[in-house]
């Protein structure tokens, strides 16, 4: 069976894309779970404050390393699904 480029570009860019948003959830279910601790441990002085503002800068590079990352990585794989289709037009 002969697939057309530019049907096997969309496909390969659907498959990134589900693998790219199952990545984000679980980076964001760690950075959610990060907040819990952060939540419980203030409320419950489980740790110094200290400790927790760092735990809390933590969970904030983690939400934030992982908005960027996929931001990044929509921005690629569009940008290669864009220049695959290119090439197809081209022949």
């Amino acid at each position: 069976m002969n697939v057309s480029p530019s049907v096997a570009a969309a496909f390969a860019l659907v498959i990134q894309f589900v693998v790219g948003a199952i990545l984000f959830i679980v980076i964001a279910a760690i950075a959610a779970g990060l907040h819990l601790v952060v939540v419980w441990g203030s409320t419950n002085n489980a740790f110094p404050p200290l400790v927790g503002w760092g735990m809390q800068a933590l969970e904030f590079l983690v939400w934030s390393a992982d908005v960027v990352c996929f931001a990044l990585f929509v921005v690629s794989e569009v940008w290669r699904f864009c220049r695959a289709l290119w090439e197809a037009r081209k022949g």
